[in-house]
């Protein structure tokens, strides 16, 4: 990583990263092995919610009304809009769920960044985090 400095002196100490975003690589898929990275989208899935019930646990034992938060997220899984259109995309271009995904988020950004609403358009994050599970 590289940064610029904001303040004089040498410290040592752990470092956070915020924000990271993997660059998801596309590949295709031969015809044979498209129920195999269906089934691994499924898994995805699977894997994500089991997350975001135990994130939502830890934080309802230290603050219960802050669990919610995390109802939008297990929702967005059920959303045709998301993995159903990325499965779409994997069975179409026969390409890995990973890109399929990551597609179907460059999708949403769209949308998200015509929405005047500052409150929808900060909506955005949610699916972001979400896609960063699932991929």
């Amino acid at each position: 990583m590289k940064g610029i400095g904001v303040s004089p002196g040498v410290v040592a100490g752990r470092a956070v990263i915020l924000i990271h975003r993997a660059q998801v690589l596309r590949y295709q898929i031969a015809p044979v092995r498209l129920n195999d990275e269906l089934r691994r989208l499924d898994e995805s899935r699977a894997r994500t919610r089991e997350q975001l019930v135990d994130i939502q646990g830890r934080v309802a034992q230290r603050r219960s009304e802050l669990a919610s938060l995390f109802d939008a997220q297990l929702l967005m899984l059920d959303d045709p809009m998301l993995l159903p259109r990325a499965a779409d995309i994997v069975r179409e271009q026969r390409v890995n769920a990973e890109w399929a995904v990551q597609q179907v988020f460059h999708e949403f950004s769209a949308v998200f960044a015509e929405v005047a609403d500052p409150y929808l358009r900060e909506r955005k994050g949610d699916v972001a985090d979400l896609v960063g599970r699932l991929a």
